[in-house]
């Protein structure tokens, strides 16, 4: 027979949900920054990625209870890595600038 995917504790119960919401919640408060800084591109861009993790987070619940919490946050800096080691970034080449 299968195990039953009730949780063990509470803990166990709400830990994946709490960084799920973190991410979603890191996501707003970004888009909120970059309003005030008049910065419309990349708040329109933090507020589709919030929307984005929140439709999956509330429409695949079997995906997200497979998914640890741990490799989104390691995709997440190797993204950030990513960037920042670029050469557009370290060399101060802007792509599409004049």
């Amino acid at each position: 027979m299968s195990e039953s995917s009730t949780p063990k504790s509470l803990w166990e119960a709400i830990s994946s949900h709490i960084v799920w919401g973190a991410l979603v919640f890191t996501c707003f408060l970004v888009f909120i920054e970059k309003v005030l800084d008049r910065d419309y591109g990349t708040a329109l861009v933090a507020v589709l990625l919030g929307l984005g993790i929140a439709a999956v987070a509330y429409h695949s619940k079997t995906w997200l209870e497979r998914t640890n919490p741990n490799w989104a946050y390691a995709a997440a800096l190797a993204l950030v890595l990513a960037l920042i080691l670029s050469p557009f970034v370290e060399e101060k080449r802007w792509p599409f600038s004049a």
